[in-house]
């Protein structure tokens, strides 16, 4: 390889001094950007762990409340479906969509704990009681009503009843008397 003289000419030198310079300034450009970058990234992970942190803290709390929640509702009698008050409830409903007035639903007597059976199969112990049921309306939209309770998935065995005509003269309308045995799951037996 010839070493030439023009090679390390002042021209040259110089060039290859602002190259130098050139490089020099990008590096330290690149340099600051990625100082920058994780800076930046360490107040991201701060902040994100700052959050967890709250989040954790709001976590424990809302944990708190549901178990105190919890005990306050375990604390309560159990809910269930059946019995007198949710029948009056259902009959009043269906008396209104039929345009049948309810007069009163009243138990007769208290609740009789029986095993129930239908042919080989046990559904459990079940407490029946005794309601007597009156109200008026329109004779087809008693029957109707009549008609409901009949349904195989009702808990409910009509023992007797009694129509009599309305006192208010209008033909169609009659007062009716039913008592039926209301059937409801005994919960604390199973």
């Amino acid at each position: 390889m010839l070493n030439s003289p023009k090679l390390y000419c002042t021209a040259n030198l110089q060039r290859a001094k602002c190259a130098q310079w050139a490089i020099l300034a990008l590096a330290v450009l690149v340099s600051m950007y990625f100082v920058s970058t994780t800076f930046s990234a360490i107040r991201q992970v701060r902040k994100t762990e700052r959050l967890l942190s709250a989040a954790r803290v709001d976590s424990a709390r809302l944990s708190r409340e549901a178990a105190a929640l919890n005990n306050e509702e375990s604390s309560r009698p159990a809910l269930h479906n059946g019995g007198v008050d949710v029948f009056a409830l259902q009959i009043s409903k269906w008396a209104a969509d039929q345009n049948v007035s309810i007069e009163a639903v009243t138990p007769q007597g208290a609740p009789v704990s029986s095993e129930i059976s239908i042919g080989n199969t046990s559904l459990g112990v079940w407490d029946a009681v005794n309601v007597r049921v009156e109200g008026r309306g329109d004779y087809f939209r008693v029957m109707k009503l009549l008609a409901q309770l009949r349904r195989p998935d009702m808990p409910v065995k009509l023992e007797s009843f009694g129509l009599h005509g309305d006192a208010g003269g209008d033909s169609n309308n009659i007062q009716f008397d039913l008592m039926l045995t209301v059937y409801e799951r005994n919960i604390k037996s199973g």
